[in-house]
């Protein structure tokens, strides 16, 4: 019981986030969440979804569509109806067709402007902001570091 009693004692704790200020150039300050007490969970959702586009090159409708489809021609003992599936997939991958690119769009879930709201995630609503990030002089190399920090510091917990 004292188990118990101590473990609904530290589930009641709020946690207190000190997001940092990242600087993009010379002017644009913004909060960068380093741990998953710092985002709301409908962005974090939306970070897991651009974490299946950065690791399989299509979107999660897309992944699910493919798979539904390879499936229902395997049920169909149809080879030749998988080989279609699986190439128009590949297919699908080559294709850059938004220039949406998954790191950036985690990027921007991962930062706060001021006065930015937290449940704010579409992707119209991100590329407007990396449109700003990317005027006061965002690098990719950035973009690249601090997403993976990211990514390394959520599994470290």
């Amino acid at each position: 019981m004292l188990f118990l009693n101590t473990w609904n004692k530290n589930k009641r704790k709020k946690t207190k986030t000190n997001m940092k200020d990242y600087t993009i150039g010379r002017k644009t300050t913004v909060k960068l969440c380093e741990n998953l007490d710092e985002i709301s969970i409908k962005r974090w959702t939306a970070v897991q979804q651009y974490m299946i586009t950065k690791q399989t090159g299509s979107d999660l409708v897309d992944v699910k569509d493919f798979w539904t489809k390879f499936c229902q021609s395997f049920d169909a003992n149809s080879p030749s109806q998988m080989f279609i599936h699986a190439h128009d997939w590949v297919h699908g991958l080559s294709l850059v067709e938004r220039g949406d690119n998954p790191d950036q769009f985690i990027f921007g879930l991962i930062t706060l402007e001021e006065g930015e709201e937290m449940h704010s995630y579409e992707p119209d609503f991100l590329r407007e902001k990396l449109k700003r990030f990317n005027k006061a002089g965002l690098t990719q190399g950035e973009v690249k570091r601090e997403v993976e920090n990211f990514i390394l510091g959520i599994l470290a917990s």
